[in-house]
């Protein structure tokens, strides 16, 4: 192969070597715009923005002619998580409030439910009271007649205080029925009536004490939502940078900057800010020269 032929083959592949970078460049910029530092007018016409802004309106916005940095993306970030800290620190004021009241409402439940059946007995107690004592009385006397009656038969088989006895009998079941019948009309009346056996004092404490409740959890829910918002603001505004960043560049610019590397010669204004492009930088710095040097050797 002639020394001409391979200058030619030599310069082919130096293009393409830097085309393969630019390439890759291009692709790493668009899936990560943090991996190189850019200057802030890169891509940026001032003057003539400014006279498109004064001269053409509705050409350009102030915002094209005073780009957003890393400083504005800080400022504005610094905004939005002091804001959720704020916010942050009131949802843990607000969860402690409600822990609180919710102990409280607990003990004052239990309180209530004993008062509530201490008042209960109470009713049940009033109500039978008129009916056990005439129980206990007829089941006194048949009790008598029958200690009297035992070992006592006569010789025709026959006492008459067998006659006694089961009139006391029927009487007593006829006791028992109207207690019975007594105890489900106060049962049903307990059902029917269970919330106003409670005290009054304890009822209106227990419903003020869930009206706080409800008040601190609907301003949970308002923290909730206002913290929801300030996360789609914070990822809005990434998206925004991100997308500000990416449509800085194209691939002419990395061409121009994989250019720059293979000839050793940049100038500052797009810079490898991960270890990934630092590497892919430093083997196609290594690969161009060993391409240049082979090239001036076929100039000798």
């Amino acid at each position: 192969m002639t020394k001409k032929r391979q200058r030619l083959v030599l310069a082919i592949v130096f293009f393409l070597v830097s085309l393969v970078c630019a390439l890759i460049y291009e692709g790493i910029w668009s899936a990560n715009p943090d991996y190189f530092m850019v200057s802030r007018e890169t891509n940026l016409y001032p003057l003539e923005t400014l006279r498109l802004l004064l001269w053409e309106q509705g050409a350009v916005t102030a915002s094209e002619l005073t780009p957003r940095d890393l400083g504005d993306l800080s400022a504005d970030a610094a905004k939005i998580i002091a804001d959720k800290e704020t916010l942050d620190r009131k949802r843990r004021q607000l969860e402690r409030e409600d822990a609180k009241l919710q102990k409280e409402l607990s003990l004052l439940s239990v309180s209530l439910e004993r008062n509530r059946s201490k008042r209960i007995a109470a009713f049940e107690t009033r109500e039978m009271s008129a009916l056990l004592p005439e129980r206990e009385q007829v089941a006194a006397a048949i009790s008598i007649l029958e200690a009297q009656r035992a070992g006592k038969i006569s010789e025709i088989g026959f006492d008459s205080r067998d006659l006694a006895i089961s009139q006391l009998k029927v009487e007593l079941a006829q006791i028992d029925y109207k207690i019975a019948k007594r105890r489900s009309e106060v049962a049903g009346h307990i059902i029917r009536e269970y919330g106003q056996f409670a005290a009054p004092e304890d009822l209106h404490r227990a419903n003020n004490l869930e009206n706080q409740v409800s008040v601190v959890q609907k301003s949970l829910l308002e923290v909730e939502g206002r913290d929801s918002a300030l996360r789609i603001k914070m990822s809005d505004l990434l998206e925004q940078w991100r997308a500000g960043r990416v449509s800085r560049l194209d691939f002419y610019d990395f061409l121009y900057f994989s250019l720059g590397v293979s000839t050793t010669v940049t100038f500052g204004d797009i810079v490898p800010n991960h270890s990934i492009v630092r590497t892919i930088t430093t083997l196609q710095i290594l690969a161009s020269v060993v391409l240049l040097g082979m090239f001036l050797n076929t100039l000798g």
